[in-house]
């Protein structure tokens, strides 16, 4: 992993407790990530890049020894980060979208 080239990476844990075959822990889960795209859009708001790498959780083990961080946290995801290259395809890169009505439903 490189971070796609960003020059920091950030990773979530949540403890050990909250993450259960049995999803107890759910509600932590979705805090975290909440949160997680609340300071997205922060560093967004003040220029800087991030993308989210749920594949992190992969390498956990490995990240846990190198930052000595306790077994009894659980590695949800990183985000990299850093500020984009604007000359780099990838930052001029569109997809399409669906359209908003075929996603959401707004009742009155």
């Amino acid at each position: 992993f490189t971070f796609f080239g960003a020059p920091h990476v950030v990773f979530l844990f949540l403890p050990a407790c909250f993450v259960t075959e049995d999803n107890t822990g759910i509600r932590e889960a979705a805090d975290l990530g909440m949160y997680a795209q609340t300071l997205m859009l922060s560093m967004t708001a003040h220029g800087v890049g991030s993308c989210p790498q749920t594949a992190l959780s992969f390498i956990a083990d490995r990240l846990r020894k190198t930052l000595d961080i306790s077994e009894d946290y659980k590695l949800m995801f990183g985000i990299s980060f850093g500020y984009p290259d604007e000359g780099h395809a990838s930052s001029n890169a569109l997809t399409d979208r669906a359209e908003l009505d075929s996603l959401v439903r707004f009742y009155s």
